[in-house]
């Protein structure tokens, strides 16, 4: 093959990478809008307390690091199921939920770092995206 006859191969390889792309965010849409969680927004905030009272504890007696990840884990899950709750387009509901997911996974990334006062800030942050939501939804 000659220099002259790869470039078009390239261009036209790179087209139809996009395309697949664009048709499998497609595909992902249409999915997303197939997804019903089977757990209630009640049976996840149930869920929540119930994870976040075993986490402060977790945080207040040591450094079990495997435990607090875990528990983040967990709760950063429930803050993915939270976004399907409620459509797309109910955009304060998404941030809520975002914003929860995020925090969660603050914790995660604190035990992996296995730095315990940012554990704690971010199990406080997680709590404090509560409220707002609660006062907007409940």
């Amino acid at each position: 093959m000659t220099r002259s006859t790869i470039k078009p191969i390239i261009a036209v390889s790179a087209m139809l990478f996009c395309f697949a792309a664009l048709f499998a965010q497609g595909n992902l849409n249409e999915q997303r809008s197939a997804y019903k969680p089977e757990a209630t927004i009640e049976d996840l905030m149930e869920l929540n307390k119930k994870l976040n009272g075993k986490l402060k504890n977790e945080l207040e007696a040591g450094t079990n690091w495997k435990k607090i990840a875990h528990r983040g884990r967990l709760l950063a899950e429930i803050g993915n199921i939270l976004t399907y709750q409620k459509d797309e387009s109910e955009t304060d509901w998404q941030s809520h939920a975002q914003r929860f997911r995020a925090n969660a996974r603050g914790i995660v990334a604190a035990a992996a770092a296995k730095d315990i006062e940012k554990a704690r800030l971010s199990q406080r942050e997680l709590f404090t995206t509560c409220k707002p939501c609660h006062k907007q939804y409940r």
